[in-house]
Parts: C-alpha cells; sequence; structure tokens
C-alpha cells in the first residue's frame, strides 16, 4: 500500500482541500490550481445522519461557473457478481444452473419478440448482456428489452443513412482497432458546438447512430468496445449537459453491455475538476473501466491499443509539435464502414502487429511527407504515421 505520508492530490496542479461548516454538517471541497483557489469551481457535501462514525451517505452539488451537478457517495458492502458465463445457444442447454435457467426463462418469455439487429446465432448473447446487467433478474431484463424493442422503432434507428455516421471531423468516429481486433470509437468533445436544444439532439443522433456502426463492425462473438475520449482543446463552450445526457441515457439503456474500457486523454486543469460529472453520467458498471490521463498516456494506451492505432500515433504526434503545427496536422481518416458480424472472432492483436492496409497516392505522400520531415522523432517513426494517416 501506499506509504501514510503520500497524498492523492494535487494531480495535474489541481489540488483539492476540505472544510467543515454548519457545525460540521456541510463539507466544502475547495479547488486550487498552482497554489491559487479557483472561485469558479467549488463542491458541497451534506452529510445524511446514519449510525456509526463513518457517514453512510452524502449528498453532493458540484459547482462549474455557472453549471451545477449533484452525485451522492454512498458506503455500499460488497455485493457478489454472477460469473460470466460462455453461453451456447439455448437450445443446447441442459442440466441447468440458475443463471442458465434465468436465460431459458428469459428466452421462452420473449418467443414472439422480434428483436432487431440481432440474428439467431447472437440472441444467447445479447440475452445474457441484458441479464448480466439486471444481476439476473429475469423480470427486468425482460422489460428491458421490451422497452428497447419500442425505443429502436420510435427513435427511427432503421431511417438512418450512411452519410449520417460521423467521420473524422466529428465529435465521435469510429478509428482503429484495439488488440483483440475489435473497432475503437473516438470522441472529440472539442469539435461539437451546439447553438440550442435542437442540435445539440441533432448531434446526440448522429453518434448514437455511429455507436450502432461500430457494433456493426465487430465480429461475431465481440461484445465490447473501447471508447478513447480525448479532451485536448475543450472548454466550457464544448460542455453541452442536452447532449451528454441524451446520448449517455441512450448508451446505458439501449447498448446493454457493449462499453468496454474508457480512456480519457489529455486531462487538464479545467477538466480534471469536472471528471465527476462523467462517472455518475456513465453509471456505476463503468466505473472500473475509466482510466483519466494526463499527457502521459501512451502507456495507458498500449494496454488497450497496438503502437500503430492510427490515433496514438496521431496524439503523439500532436505532443510533439509546436501549437501552430500541432494544428495543422491532419486527423486519422475514420475506418471505412465493413460489417464484420459473420465472421467470427479468431484473431488477437499484438503491440507490433499491422493490418492490412491501402497504400496512399503519391500526391498524399508527398504533401505529408513535407510536412513530417520537420517533425523531430518520437515514439511513431515518421513513415509509420504517414502510413497510418492513409490506411
Amino acid at each position: 500500500g501506499a506509504a501514510a505520508d503520500e497524498h492523492l492530490f494535487p494531480i495535474g496542479g489541481v489540488d483539492v482541500r476540505w472544510r467543515m461548516e454548519d457545525c460540521g454538517k456541510r463539507i466544502i471541497l475547495d479547488f486550487f490550481s498552482d497554489g491559487e483557489l479557483l472561485s469558479w469551481r467549488w463542491d458541497e457535501l451534506e452529510v445524511v445522519p446514519g449510525l456509526g462514525a463513518v457517514p453512510d451517505l452524502l449528498w453532493g452539488v458540484g459547482h462549474v461557473g455557472p453549471l451545477t451537478f449533484t452525485y451522492s457517495l454512498e458506503r455500499v458492502p460488497v455485493i457478489f457478481k454472477p460469473p460470466v458465463l460462455d453461453t451456447e445457444p439455448c437450445s443446447k442447454m441442459h442440466d441447468a444452473g440458475p443463471e442458465e435457467a434465468a436465460m431459458l426463462d428469459l428466452e421462452e418469455r420473449l418467443r414472439n419478440c422480434s428483436v432487431p439487429k440481432v440474428d439467431p446465432e447472437e440472441k444467447g448473447p445479447f440475452l445474457m448482456r441484458w441479464l448480466r446487467s439486471t444481476s439476473f433478474d429475469v423480470e427486468a431484463a425482460e422489460a428491458g428489452i421490451r422497452r428497447h424493442v419500442e425505443w429502436w422503432k420510435e427513435y427511427g434507428m432503421d431511417d438512418f443513412r450512411d452519410e449520417d455516421e460521423f467521420d473524422e471531423q466529428g465529435p465521435l468516429f469510429v478509428c482503429g482497432e484495439d488488440l483483440q481486433g475489435y473497432p475503437t470509437l473516438i470522441a472529440r468533445p472539442c469539435v461539437h458546438f451546439a447553438k440550442d436544444e435542437e442540435e445539440s439532439m441533432q448531434a446526440a443522433r448522429r453518434c448514437v447512430f455511429t455507436l450502432q456502426r461500430c457494433i456493426e463492425r465487430m465480429p461475431r462473438g465481440a461484445e465490447k468496445f473501447t471508447l478513447i475520449y480525448d479532451v485536448a482543446n475543450v472548454t466550457l463552450t464544448n460542455l453541452d449537459m442536452t447532449f451528454s445526457r441524451a446520448l449517455i441515457d441512450i448508451l446505458n439503456n439501449h447498448f446493454v453491455g457493449r462499453l468496454g474500457s474508457i480512456v480519457v486523454v489529455n486531462m487538464n486543469w479545467m477538466i480534471w475538476s469536472l471528471q465527476a460529472i462523467l462517472k455518475p453520467l456513465l453509471g456505476s458498471s463503468t466505473d472500473d473501466a475509466i482510466v483519466f490521463c494526463g499527457s502521459d498516456f501512451k502507456a495507458t494506451f498500449l494496454d488497450m491499443v497496438p503502437e500503430d492505432h492510427p490515433y496514438l500515433c496521431y496524439a503523439l504526434a500532436v505532443q510533439s509539435l509546436p501549437a501552430e503545427e500541432a494544428a495543422a496536422l491532419p486527423l486519422p481518416k475514420a475506418s471505412p464502414y465493413v460489417t464484420q458480424r459473420q465472421e467470427p472472432v479468431t484473431k488477437q492483436r499484438s503491440g507490433g502487429a499491422s493490418p492490412t492496409r491501402s497504400a496512399p497516392s503519391p500526391s498524399a505522400l508527398h504533401r505529408v511527407g513535407a510536412l513530417v520531415s520537420k517533425w523531430p522523432c518520437c515514439a511513431c517513426d515518421r513513415l509509420g504515421l504517414v502510413h497510418s494517416y492513409f490506411g
């Protein structure tokens, strides 16, 4: 364990200090950056009375300039979670245990319910994801799936067009693969600006379709994707709670069990103080899967993606350049839409493995070659970066 004199803060130059008010009934968390009090950022925690010396529940209100958000901190006992099962088609299960019996019961309840975008061979894993999400409460899983079927129709998921999927210029796009060969999603909130609620909801709709297209790129048997959330250049003008809540509500309620690891990179002093917003929105099921990084993200990346991942190469190149040149650096291209759902999961990528890519055109290679010839050496060699951008 950590030594007694080691402290969690400061992180990224941000320090948090607490003080008591109202005779110990309220705790105030003050945020400091490089020793200076941030007057626009503080939290209030109210102790909910209970037995014992350690409070069972704290209600929190976070203040970020003119914005506020609420959260709670609860002391809970450890709850046993059922083991993850290797599911077989339900018709082949014999001598069912409790989890298998729940699967058979759920399948019977939904016998006449047609679930969109789920073919017969994928039905078992689909049902198991919903059962896990409800701690094997069959009635809750059934209700959730039926709500999902109605939502799919009402939201118009079958009415999207190919061009509704975001490319690399949007706030969310598919780019590259993780170490298992599954597609990765890249989020860049710095490019999201909405003038009104209608624009916020339209952007959320396109993100939902982009998410669905990411899933359709996954090989058969794959369940979860990795999300790389790059907060470089994010300001308060990019923080759109209407957009965020709409998107995350759909992610939690209709893409159950699909979100794997989340890597938040390029955290700065302002975003460090805002990270409390992200975790409550995503729900407790992802708490262990979120990793927050500053500019030292390379090692965390390499735990999840190969070293030639296009966005890793791009992010490292941006770090190595002056701001003006970094701003002119082209983003890696969004991955083409090629459904792999008919293919079984058979590959495991190593850090040095490289997928087959088409060669860049001579004119494109010349343009980018002229730019990268001035770059200092970094973890990704110049030729590798050019190769990644035009893959």
